[in-house]
């Protein structure tokens, strides 16, 4: 091929590059302020509720009991993370004048962006220019993926950080100028370091990462290299000096509620987990990815693919609750899984490339008709999921409550939407599913736990979709019936008055 046939080649590739990316802002920004209740609610509203505490604090002009419920909510928020999603969603608050729940979604969408570019430079040094478009159009648009990067959540920016690392280690692995190699290792470091302090669980991967590639490229040498040494110096910089240093003790928050080794023998927690992976990546593409990892030519890259997915897999059974329980868990095998699908699409790319140019041809509109395909399904699934509707349903509840009223009980996600739109004080009553978790049956527990919860509330709710519970939680439902009275039995909620003696006195 000529000068000229390079020249084209090379710009048909980036605008390749650049049309995917495009294209995959523009699907992310699809119904860009539907309010974040299609993802996580939980989660989601739990960053939005720090967000909004940091807010009001400084909104001289809102109501004093806006701004003491806004403190509150962040109040009674465990904070396991560095709330660094929430303080830039706060700063655009600043500028935009409103708590526009929009703009953490631009935030998370930027940053999901800049992860499939890292991830699309490290295939392309792994897999050819092929397998890194490949890569890139994987990561941009399966299903999962596109839902997830829009959440106000940190696990979009850990995610693309932890792509970050994978790009700079691996420019480090394969860099032949030593100069170029300090660059390399410095940068990998500090990134490193960033995805860890965002979210601490991201080491589980990166460290086993680190380990199969600077083994498997400079094998027992790699414990003499200094640029090593600097790259683990400035890994563990950032996530010492705030959890070691400025905040102990914060990370034992990740693993409170999550390690449960008595699930490692039940057939219940790998099925949830198999299910929860399955439903992030599908599982063909799993096997289609773990067959195009072994095809990674590179030796060091090999080891430490799959040394983040040892990683993987070591979390899993430390935070085996949340493993089988929440698929968000399994997002950090994005890179990975990208990759592995890169690799053997550029194999198929080489068997093609000697065919005839027909062949090769309709290989590449089958394939972009199955990018477009992949974009068409989740375009649809955003437009058609509005949840608009919904947070107007919890602010009219909330209008039934006078601000200064404080509320326990039962209601979906643990009461935060209820919280936030409703914009009242709540304490959640323990789901069927969390007493599966606690020792509910010990003397005393129900009392205790009543006790504790409802103290200072004047008002026990429970709305129609969690009525079922009752059936379940008999000395719950026992309780209300017996001595507190029902104020309201709307169909649409029921409404205990706690205010009287025998009803905040359980076992009377």
């Amino acid at each position: 091929m000529g000068e000229g046939g390079v020249r084209w080649r090379r710009w048909g590739h980036a605008v390749c590059v650049v049309v995917l990316v495009l294209a995959g802002l523009l699907l992310r920004l699809s119904d860009l302020e539907d309010p974040p209740l299609d993802f996580h609610a939980t989660r989601q509203l739990h960053s939005a509720e720090i967000a909004r505490g940091m807010y009001y604090a400084d909104l001289e002009s809102a109501p004093a009991w806006q701004r003491a419920l806004a403190q509150e909510g962040w109040d009674l928020k465990s904070v396991n993370e560095p709330p660094i999603l929430e303080t830039l969603a706060v700063a655009g608050y600043r500028i935009v004048g409103d708590e526009a729940l929009w703009i953490p979604r631009v935030l998370s969408i930027g940053f999901w962006a800049l992860g499939s570019l890292a991830v699309y430079a490290a295939a392309r040094r792994l897999v050819g220019p092929v397998g890194a478009l490949a890569a890139l159009a994987y990561v941009t648009f399966f299903g999962f993926g596109v839902v997830a990067s829009r959440a106000f959540m940190p696990d979009p920016l850990m995610v693309a950080l932890m792509a970050g690392s994978l790009w700079l280690a691996v420019g480090w692995a394969t860099e032949s100028v030593r100069g170029r190699q300090w660059a390399w290792a410095v940068t990998a470091g500090l990134v490193t370091g960033l995805a860890v302090l965002v979210k601490p669980l991201s080491g589980f991967m990166l460290a086993p990462f680190w380990v199969g590639l600077s083994l498997g490229t400079r094998g027992w040498r790699a414990v003499t290299s200094g640029q090593l040494y600097v790259a683990a110096a400035l890994a563990a910089l950032p996530p010492l000096l705030l959890y070691g240093v400025a905040q102990p003790g914060t990370t034992s928050g990740q693993f409170a509620g999550r390690f449960y080794p008595e699930l490692w023998g039940s057939a219940d927690f790998y099925a949830g987990w198999g299910a929860m992976v399955d439903g992030v990546f599908g599982t063909p593409w799993l096997l289609v990815a773990a067959v195009g990892v072994c095809l990674v030519a590179h030796r060091g890259a090999l080891a430490s693919l799959w040394g983040w997915v040892v990683g993987y897999v070591v979390l899993g059974f430390t935070v085996s609750h949340h493993m089988s329980t929440h698929d968000y868990y399994s997002l950090p095998l994005a890179p990975v899984v990208a990759v592995g699908v890169g690799a053997v699409l550029a194999a198929v790319a080489s068997l093609v490339r000697r065919r005839s140019a027909t062949l090769r041809v309709g290989v590449a509109l089958l394939l972009a008709l199955g990018v477009a395909w992949s974009a068409t399904a989740s375009y649809r699934q955003l437009m058609g999921d509005d949840f608009r509707g919904e947070a107007a349903r919890w602010r009219a509840l909330g209008q039934i409550f006078d601000p200064s009223d404080k509320v326990t009980g039962l209601l979906p996600e643990y009461g935060h939407p209820f919280r936030y739109f409703g914009w009242r004080s709540f304490a959640a009553w323990p789901s069927v599913f969390d007493r599966d978790l606690m020792d509910d049956e010990a003397p005393g527990w129900f009392e205790s736990e009543w006790t504790k919860r409802t103290r200072g509330s004047n008002y026990f709710l429970i709305t129609e979709d969690e009525r079922w519970q009752l059936s379940e939680q008999t000395d719950l439902r026992d309780h209300l019936s017996e001595h507190c009275a029902l104020v309201n039995d709307a169909g649409t909620y029921l409404l205990y008055d706690l205010r009287s003696s025998s009803c905040r006195r359980p076992g009377n």
